[in-house]
């Protein structure tokens, strides 16, 4: 697990009690011990969209996300079973130093695809640290305070919370989920093209 996914806090809310930063599951939308399940006639229909507008602008993100499925919801492009299908394990905070970790995407002019540089990330950490007054005779120091200090510390990118920085970034579709993966495992700077929107891709539908 890497620490990015320690928190796992839940960023779902009840209606009577929702709070900044949590969101609310449409009807069309099951939470079970085993993850978030959607209806699949919600399939390119325009409230799951705005359920996903929902979480992304909330600061939260879908963790351990069906990419596949999740695109099959939002453009209805492909045939789903009956029943409804596992999207996510359920969705949770996307904090603001986590966002910080994904900078720009380069868009094409005709918008048909998208590229990122891959690289070595850090998040600054702040730590809490007593501050030691002279040492007395026996070599001991009275602790006459503490101070905040902030650090480097290198970590990783996640593929759910680059599915979420790069939404809001205007990459909302066919993100190549196995070349990601391996860039963000790997150490070595390198830009990649990581989206490309095929001419037949339609839009979520709209009222």
């Amino acid at each position: 697990m890497n620490e990015n996914e320690a928190d796992k806090t839940s960023a779902v809310g009840g209606v009577a009690d929702l709070k900044d930063g949590e969101v609310l599951l449409p009807a069309f939308v099951e939470r079970r011990r085993t993850g978030l399940f959607v209806d699949p006639l919600a399939a390119g229909e325009p409230g799951f969209l705005t359920f996903v507008e929902r979480v992304f602008t909330a600061a939260a993100r879908f963790a351990d996300l069906d990419y596949t499925t999740f695109q099959a919801l939002l453009y209805g492009q492909a045939e789903m079973k009956c029943g409804p299908v596992r999207l996510a394990a359920g969705v949770v905070p996307f904090p603001p130093e986590r966002q910080a970790l994904y900078h720009a995407v380069k868009i094409s002019p005709d918008k048909s695809k998208a590229e990122y540089l891959f690289e070595p990330v850090a998040i600054e950490i702040e730590e809490t640290v007593p501050l030691f007054g002279p040492p007395a005779d026996d070599g001991s120091a009275e602790i006459i305070g503490e101070e905040v200090r902030k650090r480097l510390e290198p970590t990783r990118l996640d593929f759910d919370e680059f599915v979420a920085a790069l939404w809001e970034k205007g990459v909302r579709y066919g993100i190549a989920e196995d070349r990601v993966r391996e860039a963000i495992q790997g150490s070595q700077a390198i830009r990649l093209e990581i989206a490309r929107a095929p001419a037949s891709t339609a839009a979520p539908r709209a009222n």
